[in-house]
């Protein structure tokens, strides 16, 4: 006998249109992740960036003490920030969050100036062990970074302790 019978014609383009279903459905998945991706990636930047902003607060109080300067505690600059702070590259402190939007401005995020507003909020908080900043030696920093996407919600989170290496 010659040819197709009905039915392996039927199985034939039951297969086919599963298999353009799934690789559509695939696709499609494709499309919705890839830009998610990449603002978790830049959140995740953007949180790195805001942990290494407190270590460098702490290194400047550090180079101020060892130069002698009075009154300098390690956490000079952090201590308020138990509810959360916001810092840029150039801040020499955290100051309490006014849930602003980060800018972008020449290659670099930003609060002041004249960039071009992102969707992206970071929260810095600095929690001294024992909860006196003066008498610590060493704070839980915990970087929180959220923007909108799609209609949800996303945040990334990243943690570390800093230390007062100048006691040990």
């Amino acid at each position: 006998m010659k040819g197709f019978t009905l039915v392996e014609v039927l199985v034939a383009i039951s297969i086919l249109a599963i298999s353009a279903g799934l690789i559509f459905t695939l696709f499609h998945a494709m499309v919705t992740l890839v830009p998610e991706s990449s603002s978790r990636l830049e959140a995740y930047y953007l949180a790195q960036e805001g942990v290494e902003i407190a270590r460098n607060v702490r290194d400047t109080n550090f180079a101020k003490i060892v130069a002698a300067e009075p009154g300098i505690n390690w956490l000079d600059g952090l201590d308020a920030c138990e509810a959360g702070c916001e810092a840029d590259y150039k801040s020499e402190g955290l100051v309490p969050t006014t849930d602003r939007f980060l800018l972008f401005s020449g290659g670099f995020y930003e609060y002041g100036g004249s960039g071009e507003e992102t969707r992206f909020k970071r929260t810095i908080s600095v929690d001294p062990e024992g909860g006196d900043p003066l008498t610590a030696t060493k704070a839980d920093v915990e970087v929180q970074v959220s923007w909108e996407e799609r209609g949800r919600t996303h945040t990334v989170q990243v943690s570390t302790q800093i230390h007062n290496w100048l006691e040990f």
